[in-house]
């Protein structure tokens, strides 16, 4: 999965059962408002097992 992925990388965390919000560039990009930026943030919902989870991704 290349750092350019955005769907990739969602695509490995839904597999996971990870609870995230995607934030950053890319996000703003996806909902049709284009960014000189394409950082992809990721906001992880509390609790050692879901960081469990994302980390397995």
């Amino acid at each position: 999965m290349a750092a350019s992925d955005p769907a990739g990388l969602c695509r490995h965390l839904n597999a996971q059962g990870s609870r995230y919000v995607l934030i950053g560039g890319h996000a703003v990009g996806a909902n049709g408002y284009p960014r000189a930026t394409r950082d992809a943030d990721l906001l992880l919902a509390p609790g050692e097992e879901n960081w469990r989870r994302t980390l397995a991704a």
